[in-house]
């Protein structure tokens, strides 16, 4: 078994990115159950939280996985991934993976926004069709 291909096979089943889809999941549930009740925008606390977390977890998975490749980055890489992980992401898994990194850079950004968009839905429907 080559490398590469152990390589591919633990990016996407790293623990902490399963913990980044779970974090997803409930605050997409939580979004969509407040669109249902009309409650747009969320409460403060929760647009609050949701980036620092998931930028947290972020912050996790690339220390984590940094670690197990042995791969040269800045000392405070974790601060830039934290604060700026929209580029930083990216930028890493395109050193990482080269074009193909780029594409799971795009699907962080997806898991960052679905809650939302999901939500978005959820509220249109509820007002075309309401359930009461």
């Amino acid at each position: 078994m080559s490398v590469e291909a152990t390589d591919k096979r633990s990016l996407l089943f790293s623990k902490p990115l399963i913990f980044l889809f779970v974090l997803t999941a409930i605050y997409t549930i939580g979004l969509s159950i407040l669109a249902v009740h009309a409650v747009i925008p969320p409460p403060g606390q929760s647009r609050g939280l949701w980036p620092i977390v998931f930028g947290l977890i972020l912050t996790w998975w690339v220390y984590t996985d940094r670690g197990t490749r042995k791969l040269s980055v800045p000392f405070d890489s974790e601060y830039f991934v934290l604060f700026a992980w929209p580029i930083v992401v990216p930028y890493y898994l395109y050193r990482r993976l080269g074009w193909r990194g780029l594409f799971f850079g795009l699907g962080v950004w997806g898991l960052y926004f679905v809650p939302f968009i999901v939500s978005a839905f959820v509220y249109a429907a509820e007002q075309m069709h309401p359930f009461r």
